[in-house]
């Protein structure tokens, strides 16, 4: 597993991509209330939506989001594995009765790609941290060609917020603000929804599932299409889905600027040879935020010295 101790440049958000990754989801409303984070520990398992939490206690808390796996073991290799979900690591300052909306990603069928896992304020509009989940196994079945390739693990740094690009027969994962593609091949894998969207993994019954939270589905094979399994990653930026000559691509993961102490790891490929792990979202509080005095408060305590020692200076 590669760690990153250094926050990456293209992982950083500015101001300008906020702008523009917040465009499409002014209508967005999480799906249900789910409780508060205070002091101590906060972990947050897999629900199958995207859920509000509010902060009880103000203070600076790491944040750890882990995306879920892409599933492995397909029809033909058992032995090929989905990529397990990045996880990222950052220090944050928050308000009290502040509400964050939390998506924790699923894993996915076999060869299905994992979702990934979501930290968002403001009402939908500001990624906090976001955790790419890992790409699906796939492998190409024809009587003189038994192909495989283990699935990407989830990336720790991105390249924008759209979603993944179709495979061949496999569905790109869902990015924060753009959907993935549907599979190019003859089958219906259909590529996973965004964040903006819902989150909901690829897969309609008739193809692999992708994990909630942008998973792309996985093509099954068939006489028409050789072409099985492989669906991207979601995450801030969807993974691609499988080619006939490539794995899936793990989804891309987030940090904002204002993130301190960031521990940023990718997700290992080929772990998971059955359904892929879900994902998972922890808050540990650290310690109370210290209050900074407001410039009025430091021109008071400039006056009252001054006045303190006029004072002296008459009695004596």
């Amino acid at each position: 597993m590669t760690k990153h101790r250094r926050v990456m440049r293209h992982l950083i958000a500015s101001s300008a991509v906020f702008g523009m990754v917040s465009a499409g989801i002014s209508g967005f409303t999480a799906q249900a209330w789910a409780g508060t984070i205070g002091a101590g520990t906060t972990s947050i398992g897999y629900s199958g939506g995207i859920v509000d939490y509010t902060v009880q206690t103000a203070g600076v808390y790491e944040i750890t989001a882990v995306g879920g796996g892409g599933g492995g073991g397909i029809p033909g290799n058992n032995a090929i594995g989905g990529g397990g979900g990045a996880s990222i690591t950052g220090d944050f300052s928050l308000s009290a009765n502040q509400s964050l909306e939390i998506l924790v990603g699923g894993g996915g069928d076999g060869g299905g790609g994992g979702g990934g896992s979501f930290v968002v304020a403001n009402n939908g509009m500001t990624p906090l941290l976001v955790a790419g989940g890992g790409g699906g196994a796939s492998g190409v079945i024809l009587p003189n060609n038994f192909t495989f390739f283990n699935g990407g693990g989830g990336l720790a740094d991105n390249s924008g917020s759209q979603g993944g690009a179709a495979g061949a027969n496999a569905g790109g994962g869902g990015g924060f603000s753009g959907n993935g593609q549907d599979g190019s091949g003859s089958g219906t894998s259909n590529g996973g929804n965004s964040f903006a969207t819902g989150g909901a993994g690829g897969g309609d019954g008739t193809s692999v599932a992708g994990g909630f939270g942008g998973g792309g589905a996985g093509g099954v094979a068939s006489e028409s299409e050789p072409f099985t399994g492989g669906g991207g990653g979601g995450g801030f930026t969807g993974g691609y889905g499988a080619q006939t000559n490539a794995g899936a691509g793990g989804g891309g993961s987030f940090l904002a600027a204002d993130a301190t102490n960031a521990v940023l790891s990718d997700g290992q490929a080929g772990i998971y040879t059955g359904s892929g792990a879900s994902g998972s979202v922890t808050f540990i509080y650290r310690r109370a935020v210290t209050p900074v005095p407001e410039p009025g408060s430091f021109a008071l305590l400039g006056t009252g010295l001054l006045g303190l020692g006029l004072a002296i200076r008459r009695r004596r």
